[in-house]
């Protein structure tokens, strides 16, 4: 079934990543990053729904877009890379990213 018949979806809006979830316990974050750098982390278990228009994941600001999307844990690190090559790594616990 096509996903535009389980999902209402906006003018303008497009799949950016496409995940595989056995349950919504896979892990306990999705990390989402922008091309703007902006960085939002999320409980998983946050987006278990059976809404139709889905739930909003992260409001985009003008001229910005979804780069990527990871399922995280407090004990992993995150490293985000530029095109030019400037890299900046950090951890992904409570304290260095804090769940929105």
């Amino acid at each position: 079934q096509h996903i535009a018949n389980l999902m209402a979806f906006q003018p303008g809006e497009v799949i950016a990543q496409v995940m595989e979830l056995k349950s919504y316990e896979d892990a306990p974050y999705l990390v989402l990053a922008t091309k703007n750098g902006l960085i939002k982390k999320t409980r998983l278990s946050d987006y278990d729904t059976n809404r139709t228009a889905g739930v909003i994941a992260i409001n985009l600001r003008e001229n910005d877009e979804l780069v990527a999307a990871m399922l995280a844990s407090a004990e992993d690190d995150l490293m985000l890379i530029s095109r030019k090559g400037q890299s900046l790594r950090f951890a992904a616990t409570d304290e260095a990213l804090r769940p929105m």
